[in-house]
């Protein structure tokens, strides 16, 4: 069996002076595809006119403006014409023609839209526009000259999380790269089932819904408790806690808010880098924001990359639910897409009443569940390799 060979930048397939791309639904992979080509190359993205594909390659296209590239969009037809063959090979030859009149070097990628597309735009490639084809293994991070199989061409740029994001059509907002020491959250998560007991008191004063006075009583109860069969626990939890509010001044609100399940985002966000520091990033509390800067659209717990596929981290220090799962499942679908994973974490273990939860999450081609003492590990070792529709306990 013939070894693949990386060419070299003189006689790469990457260096060419127009690129065509089908666009479907899944935007990542092309985006991903497009920005290995030097900036002076221009794309062209072959759609139809449905409204997915289509904002899709609006979105493809402004990212690509962005950074620098030219880009078009070029309409195939209505939706039912994506698995038309006759009207496809018309279209696709057409554009073909008149885009490229002079015969420049040229590329088409048949990694994006439907069966049909990529295999009328592989036949059209070589018979008409006399050029080659190439798709994205993003599993071994490279692209693939169809024509010649052992012809690999390694991804030299990689995503960040803003990327990912924007592809979604929002824009990135607050986030943290900064939590509490790694000590003191692995002191609540040896005394978790004690927290867990007041969570749901606390979620309504870091909601607002109660008064300072009534989480303050909540949470000398907690030491209280905290303390009962070890006196030097109260001591010990006091020294972590005014070290931790102290240092970014945090009111009773944020204090009412760690306590009720933040800390499990900082121990997610904290165990993970630390166990995998070869990641791109790695973000903490994200807030995504609309393209005209208003209003929250949505926030994410932890998500990290490793430049080639997005990883979403839903973490429950409280009971999973089947709303839980059907916001990340929307989430993977918008951001992480082809090229990602999401999964939640769940402090609670297995019980009694979560058939739904596992039925839900077995079903699913977009999510894992990592829960208990036994599954959170897990998400660490498996940082960008779990598989969705996989329970880890």
């Amino acid at each position: 069996m013939e070894e693949n060979t990386i060419l070299s930048k003189e006689s790469s397939l990457l260096d060419v002076q127009l690129v065509y791309h089908l666009v479907g639904e899944q935007g990542l992979p092309v985006y991903m595809t497009a920005i290995q080509f030097p900036v002076g190359s221009c794309h062209y993205l072959l759609t139809t006119d449905a409204q997915g594909p289509r904002s899709t390659a609006e979105n493809i296209k402004r990212k690509l403006t962005e950074v620098g590239y030219k880009a078009e969009i070029r309409i195939l037809g209505s939706k039912e014409k994506a698995v038309s063959f006759i009207s496809l090979s018309e279209k696709i030859k057409d554009i073909l023609e008149k885009t490229n009149p002079h015969k420049h070097s040229a590329v088409f990628d048949v990694t994006g839209g439907t069966k049909p597309m990529s295999m009328i735009g592989l036949l059209l490639a070589s018979r008409v526009g006399n050029m080659p084809s190439i798709y994205l293994d993003n599993f071994n991070h490279q692209l693939i000259n169809i024509n010649k199989p052992q012809e690999t061409y390694p991804l030299v740029k990689r995503l960040k999380i803003q990327d990912f994001i924007a592809l979604g059509n929002l824009t990135l907002g607050k986030y943290s790269e900064k939590a509490a020491k790694e000590e003191f959250l692995d002191f609540i998560f040896s005394y978790c089932h004690i927290l867990q007991s007041y969570q749901e008191k606390f979620s309504k004063a870091g909601e607002n819904k109660s008064s300072k006075d009534h989480f303050l009583k909540d949470y000398n109860n907690f030491l209280q408790k905290l303390a009962q069969k070890c006196p030097a626990n109260r001591t010990r939890w006091i020294q972590y806690w005014d070290e931790f509010c102290n240092s970014d001044k945090k009111n009773w609100i944020e204090q009412a808010a760690f306590l009720a399940g933040g800390w499990f985002e900082h121990y997610t966000f904290v165990k993970q880098k630390k166990a995998n520091p070869g990641l791109e990033q790695i973000f903490m509390g994200v807030t995504l924001n609309y393209p005209d800067g208003n209003l929250n659209a949505q926030e994410l717990d932890v998500v990290y990359t490793d430049g080639f596929s997005l990883t979403i981290l839903e973490c429950k220090a409280g009971k999973v639910n089947q709303e839980h799962i059907q916001k990340l499942e929307n989430l993977s679908a918008r951001f992480a897409g082809a090229l990602g994973q999401c999964a939640l974490v769940a402090l609670s273990p297995k019980c009694k009443n979560d058939q739904c939860v596992v039925k839900r999450v077995k079903q699913s081609r977009r999510i894992a569940l990592f829960r208990g003492p036994a599954g959170i590990p897990k998400i660490f070792k498996e940082c960008m390799s779990f598989l969705p529709g996989k329970i880890y306990e």
